[in-house]
């Protein structure tokens, strides 16, 4: 199949001319999908092609199970190109007539080439609606059995034709590694006696994302700092190996200021802005650093790394600030209104513009740019005791 080699060609092409641009959504992708695909195709139409009688009686079988391999790139959580290829499996049909006395025995066989683009509608963190069109290079094998005065000029026509589909469904994503698809999709191919036909597909698929998997912990450091209110002190060592996780970034104490910089992936699990429970035991000790301290104000920073759009990294940092509020208030550590939150995506990175080089979702950059991924608290007031 010429025409289907080219296909895959030009789209291979095209994931490879193409730069990166969201959150660790840019990704290639793999998966299966398997279904039920319905023909729409007019028996009585190819039956009056092959014979030249009108209208008979014919009865058909026309769904089958079919299923379909693809692979993709995804671009950014909105929209991605696909590949694949699918097969819709065998459509029977039977057609008599008394006057000539004649029947007619047939066999459909469906199968090609896709490319597609996929658009995503995030609807939750794991939820999104979809809709999906392109290109099709379809081949339709076809079998007759005929007996009856005359006969058939060719009893297995095979055709290749490029045409489109369209669909629309939903995709889950189940963890990190695996994301499932419902999708119902429209073929339009080639009954091979030249008559246009649909075929629609109903199916479940299986994605899998490679290079999407959940930022590894590196060694870094953890910072110690004297109680509070005393001058400035930052200290800075190398975390052991045992314990490669990120606790504290950094740790000021400057008269009645106390300022923390949290790692994100201390507090929340990846991609999200639910606070784990080793992020509630960390911003337990933190509640415990105000008490004795008469805060007047709180301002909570989210920080994102680089990768990724604006809007997604601005969504995801104010919403992890919040869920630092709402804890500390739900903890009674400081009251909500002496609360400030603040997104600031990724305007505020700790690694320079020259830093961490390299395929942006590849884990080595996603270690490189841990330093950008995290949470500020700035707390000011006064110590009652000083007074």
């Amino acid at each position: 199949m010429k025409k289907l080699n080219l296909l895959l060609l030009i789209s291979l092409g095209a994931f490879g001319s193409t730069s990166t641009l969201a959150q660790n959504a840019d990704h290639f992708y793999g998966g299966l999908g398997v279904g039920e695909a319905t023909s729409k195709i007019d028996y009585n139409l190819m039956t009056s092609n092959l014979t030249g009688v009108g209208p008979s009686n014919v009865s058909s079988n026309q769904q089958d199970a079919s299923y379909k391999i693809f692979g993709g790139y995804q671009f950014n959580p909105y929209y991605g190109i696909e590949v694949g290829y699918f097969n819709f499996g065998a459509f029977n049909f039977a057609s008599n007539s008394i006057n000539p006395a004649r029947t007619l025995n047939g066999n459909v066989k469906i199968e090609g080439a896709n490319l597609t683009i996929v658009g995503t509608l995030p609807i939750t963190d794991r939820f999104s609606l979809q809709g999906r069109g392109g290109l099709i290079d379809a081949r339709t094998t076809d079998r007759f059995s005929y007996t009856g005065p005359g006969s058939l000029s060719n009893s297995n026509p095979r055709v290749t034709q490029n045409n489109y589909s369209a669909g629309f469904g939903f995709s889950y994503k189940i963890n990190q590694s695996i994301t499932a698809r419902g999708e119902l999709e429209r073929f339009r191919i080639n009954d091979g006696l030249g008559n246009n036909a649909n075929v629609n597909l109903a199916a479940i698929s299986l994605v899998f994302p490679f290079g999407k998997n959940a930022e590894k912990p590196v060694n870094s450091v953890e910072t110690v700092a004297p109680a509070p209110i005393a001058p400035v002190v930052i200290v800075e060592q190398k975390a052991p190996e045992q314990k490669p996780q990120l606790e504290i970034v950094k740790k000021e104490v400057v008269q009645d200021r106390l300022k923390i910089s949290f790692s994100a992936e201390v507090l929340f699990a990846f991609d999200s802005a639910k606070i784990t429970s080793l992020g509630k035991r960390k911003l337990d000790k933190f509640a415990q650093e105000l008490q004795g301290i008469k805060y007047s104000n709180v301002s909570i920073e989210g920080n994102t790394d680089r990768i990724g759009t604006k809007r997604y990294n601005d969504k995801l940092s104010l919403q992890r600030a919040e869920s630092v509020k709402k804890y500390l208030v739900s903890i009674n550590a400081i009251e909500a209104n002496k609360i400030q939150t603040i997104g600031l995506g990724s305007s505020k990175p700790q690694t320079d513009s020259n830093d961490c080089k390299g395929i942006k979702t590849s884990p080595a950059i996603i270690a490189c740019l841990q330093p950008d991924r995290r949470v500020d608290l700035d707390a000011s007031g006064s110590d009652p005791s000083k007074k």
